[in-house]
């Protein structure tokens, strides 16, 4: 079944009325393109952000010409002061005929200190009896010291019994200053012992030169011999220019290029595809950002033709 995406612009909430002058909102439609370039329907988003909260909203319009909402999301900030704030976010998801699927609601506590700052969200998922029932907690703890920025994130799930159980912690050091850094995070979840073991790693460097900015990602899995090993790698290269545009060349490497057989397997990663990213600033603040790619031939590896994916069309407050 065909379906038109159609964008509903929504007004903000949250605690007191903000000036309107002060609402922030912005309307984003995404349209896709076959492998032989014609364009298809759109997909459709629309926010709006306040200093008293936010909303979001996504609905589409099928064949019949009806408006269906997809899913909706809304923030409202309950409590804030100088050493930090409450916010409450719920989440409704309806199906293609706009019935409610699913609801979720998480309170987000901000609290700031002299050693930095702590945020704790708590997820709560409704059942079939209307009910919320905890389904995570996930608590961010971050401190700078000079140059170097340390942050732990812990995610705790209720076991059978009701009791939170850690399941995943994963640790964030950057290290360097505006024209260059370095970024390491490292996922530690269970093992069959119950032991935590490093199970993902992902390293950035980071460098700027004027307007332009290179960042090298190496990313790592933990291997059958219990060691890291390098599955893939991105090269990004943007380049922003005098009129407010900007050009993004994205480099993805892997261990095979799509289609060749697993044999052929090389631990030195290989030029998977190349993304292409314009963004091109229009009237006011809204923005167009087209989305290509470009793919290695599997008998020469020599790059062919970029083909467009998407291009995204935001209309309202789409830039700083």
């Amino acid at each position: 079944m065909r379906i038109h995406a159609f964008l509903l612009v929504t007004t903000a909430v949250g605690a007191g009325s903000a000036p309107a002058q002060d609402v922030k909102e912005a309307t984003r439609t995404t349209y896709t393109y076959d492998s032989n370039g014609r364009r298809q329907s759109p997909y459709g988003q629309a926010t709006s952000s306040s200093a008293g909260g936010s909303s979001q909203s996504q609905t589409v319009v099928d064949v019949n010409g009806r408006r269906v909402q997809l899913e909706s999301a809304e923030e409202k900030v309950i409590s804030e002061g100088p050493d930090g704030r409450v916010i409450e976010r719920l989440v409704k998801k309806f199906d293609s005929q706009g019935r409610l699927t699913g609801q979720e609601k998480s309170q987000i506590e901000e609290n700031k200190s002299s050693s930095g700052l702590t945020v704790r969200a708590t997820v709560y998922d409704r059942d079939l009896n209307g009910q919320f029932a905890l389904r995570e907690r996930k608590t961010t703890v971050t401190n700078k010291d000079g140059v170097t920025t340390n942050s732990q994130t812990t995610v705790e799930r209720p076991t059978v019994n009701g009791n939170l159980d850690l399941e995943e912690r994963t640790l964030a050091v950057i290290t360097g200053d505006e024209a260059k850094s370095l970024k390491e995070v490292t996922v530690f979840r269970k093992d069959q012992q119950g032991s935590f073991a490093p199970a993902v790693r992902e390293i950035t460097e980071t460098t700027k030169q004027g307007d332009r900015e290179v960042a090298n990602t190496s990313e790592f899995n933990s291997a059958s011999t219990g060691r890291m090993e390098l599955i893939g790698q991105k090269v990004s290269q943007t380049v922003k220019n005098a009129d407010g545009s900007e050009s993004q060349v994205v480099d993805v490497f892997g261990a095979n290029n799509p289609g060749q057989s697993s044999s052929g397997y090389s631990r030195e990663p290989k030029l998977r595809e190349r993304q292409l990213i314009e963004r091109t600033p229009g009237a006011d603040k809204s923005m167009v950002e087209s989305f290509s790619i470009q793919r290695p031939a599997l008998d020469s590896g020599r790059l062919g033709a970029p083909q467009k994916i998407s291009e995204t069309v935001c209309q309202g407050h789409c830039r700083p």
